[in-house]
């Protein structure tokens, strides 16, 4: 069969009203030639590009696009519907990624190091691991930001995984570290901050900064979690003490002793009395044992 070398572009069309027939031709040499033509359609789809083991985790490096012939059922997986899965089975370079090869896969997470049943949990100490879901439990399947202030139930060994049930949610109270009397002032040297689990007194006191002039309603024990109910917040003017009123002007400012006629609390407003002249005022609490009038 020769075709000739032609000046101009062949011509082609359709012969005898069969799309699989085409007359092509060349003016310039006097030639002309039926053809016989079988059309190919081409899809895309994503294949493999390495051969890789049953329990794989697929990456984008895995995987790449190309044309096949149309009449090979491709599956309509997206790439990003591929990333991150597990195969099956076993797998060729080139061969068809389909999603009867692919499961999902989720994050389980390990211990990298020994831990103590009370310590709290230190996400360092984790190591995130893919399986396939199916080969995992639900209790399992954590995130891990969900376990900040949380101590563990039990002893952990190395390598081990862990699930929900080995934490516990800790929350930070305020306990008594010596007993104190009714009456007492709590300081410093009487309470500290712990994290405890398990379901808490509703009014326990979470920060020692609560307890600013807050003294003991009954007597409290070593141990015991501070509640509110267990505290009593002293006034900062109580009646019948000497307190000092500043009174200011725009000129000047006047400082002397007034006798606290009511308790007050910070920002309170109180009566006062001048015990030379009995004369009353009212004034604002401003501190311990301070008062103002503008």
């Amino acid at each position: 069969f020769l075709v000739p070398s032609c000046d101009s572009a062949f011509g082609v069309e359709v012969a005898f009203g069969a799309k699989t027939n085409v007359r092509v031709n060349c003016p310039s040499e006097n030639w002309q030639a039926v053809l016989r033509i079988q059309i190919q359609r081409q899809t895309e789809a994503l294949v493999y590009t390495r051969a890789r083991g049953e329990g794989s985790i697929l990456t984008a490096a895995d995987i790449a696009t190309e044309l096949i012939d149309s009449t090979v059922a491709a599956s309509e997986l997206q790439q990003t519907e591929v990333v991150g899965r597990v195969l099956k089975r076993a797998v060729q370079k080139g061969e068809l990624i389909r999603s009867n090869q692919l499961e999902e896969a989720t994050t389980i997470y390990l211990t990298n190091q020994e831990l103590k049943k009370g310590s709290l949990v230190d996400l360092s100490t984790l190591r995130p691991t893919m399986k396939p879901y199916s080969e995992t439990q639900f209790d399992q399947r954590l995130d891990p930001e969900t376990l900040k202030n949380s101590v563990l139930t039990r002893d952990i060994s190395i390598n081990d995984i862990v699930s929900k049930s080995d934490f516990a949610t800790a929350q930070q109270t305020v306990v008594i570290t010596t007993l104190l009397e009714r009456g007492s002032l709590f300081d410093q040297s009487t309470i500290k901050v712990e994290m405890r689990t398990g379901k808490l007194p509703q009014d326990a006191i979470a920060d020692p900064s609560q307890l600013a002039r807050a003294t003991a309603k009954r007597r409290l024990n070593p141990g015991s979690i501070v509640r509110f109910s267990d505290i009593s917040i002293e006034p900062h003017v109580k009646a019948g003490q000497t307190v000092t009123l500043r009174v200011k002007r725009s000129q000047f400012t006047v400082t002397l002793d007034m006798l606290a006629m009511e308790d007050g609390y910070l920002g309170d407003r109180i009566k006062l009395q001048n015990q030379e002249s009995n004369e009353t005022v009212f004034a604002t609490v401003t501190g311990v044992g301070l008062t103002e009038r503008r």
